[in-house]
């Protein structure tokens, strides 16, 4: 065997020994990161199981702060009716008593 084709029998050697090495790499990295997707799965599953306990809490807590909320609304707006009323009456009753001597008389 001459000097070239040892150099390249030499150089198959390394490319399938780097070749089975870096296979043994990816087969640990996809190993290790099946076992992180297989806890990541395991958190979302514990996630959405806590999460499906309190849904039913949120939606007595949304319909609750809604009808609060509703009830607060009411009162503003009969509040702001109120006070209305009181300025056009107490407008309409400074317009009786303070009319113009000209219009009195009339």
């Amino acid at each position: 065997m001459d000097h070239i084709e040892q150099v390249k029998l030499n150089n198959a050697i390394l490319w399938v020994e780097k070749s089975t090495s870096t296979l043994d790499i990816a087969i640990n990295s996809a190993y290790i990161k099946n076992n992180v997707d297989i806890d990541n799965e395991k958190n979302i599953l514990e996630i959405r199981h806590t999460f499906n306990q309190f849904l039913p809490l949120k939606k007595i807590w949304f319909l609750k702060l809604h009808n609060e909320m509703l009830v607060m609304i009411k009162m503003v707006y009969v509040t702001l009716m109120v006070i209305r009323h009181s300025i056009f009456n107490q407008d309409n009753d400074w317009k009786k008593h303070n009319k113009p001597k000209s219009i009195q008389t009339a």
